[in-house]
């Protein structure tokens, strides 16, 4: 209706030049939000490349089990963090080791057998700690966790070795992932007989670096999703 009354009361030269306008607002819309970084995904190519190497663990992660006893749940919890902190300070003192422990699980609940059998009184509540102990491998790994835990723990279990964020520069592993992810890119541009247009947007993500030792190495890969701009070939 509206564009019969302008008609009638313009002419037909007037819708004519109303839609001329519109469309080039509307592709002057397009590159205003391309400048700000909003584009149509129709028109993006995002592929994801990696880049692998195999790295020398200088961190070990084990998980330790702690015990103690006491005539209430604050003293048997108390028992617990000075075994915890005898632990750490065990660690720390190897070498100048940096160590740092996180609690996974506490239980701490009555000792019935200690009330069957009419016990010791400071016995009346038993607990178990399950920490998961962080150290820097200094020389022999096995040699560092004996040391360490030797006469402190009541059991060792789920032993990691691992690459700290510390442990050099990935800087060169992010280029090679990237220029992994631009030849993918422009093979997938090449099948749709488009160009390959700019980098818009990239993200890395380092994969978990873990491994039972094993050789003595354990794999660190670097994934970078890239997203660039597609174009038609006649668009140059």
């Amino acid at each position: 209706m509206a564009l019969i009354q302008l008609a009638k009361t313009f002419g037909l030269a007037a819708i004519i030049a109303l839609s001329a306008f519109s469309g080039s607002a509307a592709a002057g819309s397009d590159k205003s939000r391309a400048a700000l970084g909003y584009y149509d995904r129709s028109l993006l190519i995002t592929t994801t490349g990696k880049a692998p190497q195999q790295v020398e663990p200088d961190q070990v992660t084990i998980q330790v089990k702690l015990t103690g006893v006491g005539e209430d749940v604050g003293a048997v919890v108390t028992a617990l963090s000075a075994q915890k902190k005898e632990l750490i300070e065990a660690a720390q003192g190897v070498n100048d080791n940096m160590a740092s422990a996180q609690v996974i699980s506490l239980d701490v609940r009555e000792n019935r057998r200690n009330r069957r059998n009419k016990g010791n009184s400071k016995e009346a509540f038993q607990g178990t700690v399950q920490l998961s102990l962080s150290m820097k491998i200094s020389g022999d790994p096995l040699a560092l966790i004996a040391k360490v835990t030797n006469g402190r723990v009541e059991g060792i279990s789920r032993t990691r070795f691992e690459v700290s964020d510390s442990n050099g520069n990935h800087d060169e592993l992010k280029k090679q992932a990237l220029a992994d992810a631009r030849k993918k890119a422009m093979e997938k541009a090449e099948l749709l007989e488009i160009k390959l247009g700019r980098l818009v947007n990239v993200n890395y993500r380092e994969t978990p670096r873990r491994s039972n030792y094993g050789n003595g190495a354990t794999s660190l890969t670097v994934r970078a999703t890239a997203t660039f701009q597609r174009q038609d070939k006649k668009d140059d």
